[in-house]
């Protein structure tokens, strides 16, 4: 994840919040992994890491000899090599051509294409970056659908802010389709996770923390969510595993 690119910023209140998404998506990611992720393997990378959350769940299903977890930001990096003092982590930008441990036999990335302008050209820089046979996981937001007017106002505002830095919060049916050179598609699938909505609410609220004090209306309708409940909401994540060719 490149700090300059990430659109929720890399303090500590960011920190906290990945650490929250994590928990509310590992249930989702978890099967993904163990089922199409080589396990033991010799070098497996996170891109975009982040406070290292991702990168010890990639740690836990595959079970390589390595396990690199790589950002941009300064901030996440020191903050994942605290939480995770058994992995790697290094300041790196994952967008670059060659990642530092050299190439790897798997490569995760969970919700980091949809902060790229261009996703095509980060796929096929890192299908160079895997062994012949590597797989690449690509764990990505293809839509999510409530019935809660609150979390409807929240998400047209996250997808304004993404488009706004060239990215797109709903990019799983555009990676469905897309076809990178280097990799043969092995699998991709829609799998839908609803986490409860007092749960998706305090993700929200964390956001609009960092983004700054401007939406206190919104605020407090999450808050009254997280305190009382709310409307359903569901998310479907396109999972997709790549075999370097």
């Amino acid at each position: 994840m490149t700090a300059t690119g990430y659109a929720f910023r890399d303090t500590l209140e960011a920190a906290a919040r990945l650490g929250v998404l994590a928990e509310v998506f590992e249930p989702a990611s978890r099967p993904f992994l163990r089922e199409l992720g080589p396990r033991q393997a010799a070098l497996a990378y996170d891109l975009g890491c982040g406070p290292g959350f991702t990168t010890r769940l990639v740690a836990d299903q595959l079970q390589p000899r390595l396990t690199v977890g790589l950002d941009e930001s300064e901030n996440f990096v020191a903050l994942a090599r605290q939480n995770f003092p058994d992995l790697r982590f290094e300041v790196h930008d994952a967008t670059r051509p060659r990642l530092p441990a050299g190439e790897g036999d798997v490569i995760y990335c969970r919700m980091l294409l949809t902060h790229l302008p261009d996703y095509a050209a980060a796929l096929e820089t890192w299908a160079r970056a895997l062994l012949p046979g590597g797989r690449l996981l690509v764990d990505e937001v293809e839509r999510i659908e409530t019935d809660e007017p609150v979390f409807t106002e929240y998400l047209a505002q996250v997808t304004d802010l993404l488009a706004s830095r060239g990215g797109r919060l709903y990019i799983g049916e555009e990676l469905d389709r897309a076809r990178p050179r280097g990799l043969r598609r092995l699998e991709s699938r829609a799998t839908v996770h609803g986490p409860d909505p007092r749960a998706a609410a305090g993700l929200f609220r964390m956001n609009l923390a960092v983004w700054g004090p401007e939406r206190l209306e919104l605020d407090r309708d999450l808050y009254r969510i997280v305190r009382s409940g709310g409307g359903a909401i569901t998310w479907t994540m396109r999972q997709i595993a790549y075999e370097r060719e």
